[in-house]
């Protein structure tokens, strides 16, 4: 398949100890808060899971790849039973042991990985520019002289990234009520409705077929979307489409906060 230019947007996610065996020896992955991956090895759950493997599977890995998938190899076969660990499990996407292989690629996308397929609209900004800053103050205004003044309680970054004509399977299948993993509506459950950061690397570029390490670039964040609440997302379809579930606009408001620490 052809390769595409996307924005991707991976979430983190506040996990307890994950406990799970490879080669038949229990090795853990500490309780913290982690990106799926992240260009700092030490908020990456993927770094973390590869850590944890390297004691007992010589040569681990834990890769984010170019199709979006998740991929553990190791330099010769091993074996992993998840056992308690069934968050961790999931959420790299996998959906069961993993058993005499040196590379195992999950059938699943993380629910705290999206594509939406296409480059993304920096909608209060210009491209590339983290977001708009937006001065918290009170202002105070003289009515005898129209002297004003300001107290400021500083600022924060401001961002909406909008997609249109975003195949409506990324963003809800139909005919199927469970989110599943790839569809924004799993990774809003998993990521936005719990306040958890995100970044967005507005210049990925995705190939389903790719066996390939994906390649941190042009990353923006850590953000929050803010929620009312009523947390849902709204599903759009797109104009001239509205008759159809072929495509679907997305519009995500996003903003800037401290990072994991």
């Amino acid at each position: 398949m052809a390769a595409i230019y996307s924005a991707w947007f991976i979430g983190s996610v506040t996990i307890a100890a994950q406990t799970f065996t490879v080669n038949g020896v229990a090795v853990v992955v500490p309780a913290g808060t982690y990106y799926l991956s992240d260009p700092t090895a030490g908020l990456s759950l993927l770094a973390a899971t590869a850590a944890a493997m390297v004691p007992q599977a010589t040569g681990a890995t834990a890769v984010l790849l170019g199709s979006g998938k998740c991929r553990l190899t190791a330099t010769g076969n091993f074996t992993i039973t998840w056992g308690t660990a069934t968050t961790l499990r999931d959420l790299l996407g996998f959906t069961g042991n993993l058993a005499a292989a040196a590379t195992y690629t999950a059938s699943l996308y993380s629910d705290l990985w999206w594509s939406p397929g296409k480059p993304a609209l920096f909608a209060l900004s210009p491209l590339g520019v983290t977001g708009q800053t937006r001065y918290i103050l009170s202002q105070s205004t003289s009515a005898y002289t129209g002297k004003a003044e300001s107290t400021s309680h500083g600022s924060r970054l401001y961002q909406r990234f909008s997609f249109s004509h975003v195949d409506s399977e990324r963003v809800k299948a139909a005919n199927a009520d469970a989110a599943a993993g790839g569809e924004y509506e799993a990774w809003f459950a998993q990521v936005a409705v719990r306040s958890a950061r995100f970044k967005v690397y507005h210049d990925a570029i995705e190939n389903a077929a790719s066996t390939s390490v994906y390649t941190y670039t042009s990353v923006h964040g850590p953000y929050v979307q803010p929620l009312g609440g009523e947390a849902s997302y709204k599903y759009q379809r797109s104009s001239g489409l509205t008759w159809t579930d072929i495509c679907a606009d997305v519009s995500i408001d996003a903003n800037g906060c401290p990072e994991i620490e």
